[in-house]
């Protein structure tokens, strides 16, 4: 017996023979109790939204065709993003950084300034010298 259903009575309900042997051997199939199986089943169609009645479409082709009519539509909304917003963006940022390279440049030997690798000791020591204090 099922621990959950343990302290509830048992109720009859009038179902045809043949449809009690299909549904016991189900539930032997699935290693549940005739109750928890029946439990399980109300649960799916109340989940689902779905009546007894329903057909759900068990063509994995037509399933598959619609994922990926979905996934082509994410792409084509992310590619409009790349190039509407994305591309422009980067092109604007990388003129700015190109004009201010080029403000940078020193004139009078005509390069490009390079910056030096320097320790924090040293860095420290120039700002002591400098008269700065912490």
């Amino acid at each position: 017996m099922d621990p959950e259903y343990q302290n509830e009575q048992f109720i009859t309900l009038r179902i045809k023979a043949s449809v009690v042997k299909d549904f016991r051997t189900f539930c032997k199939a699935q290693e549940t109790s005739q109750s928890v199986t029946l439990r399980h089943m109300l649960d799916f169609f109340e989940r689902n939204h779905l009546t007894p009645c329903d057909s759900i479409p068990n063509d994995l082709g037509k399933v598959e065709k619609r994922l990926l009519n979905r996934l082509n539509a994410i792409i084509g909304v992310l590619r409009a993003i790349e190039q509407k917003h994305t591309k422009p963006t980067v092109e604007m940022l990388q003129s700015l950084f190109d004009a201010e390279l080029q403000a940078n440049i020193n004139t009078e030997t005509g390069r490009i300034p390079t910056w030096d690798s320097k320790t924090l000791e040293d860095e420290l020591r120039r700002f002591e010298q400098s008269g700065g204090t912490y």
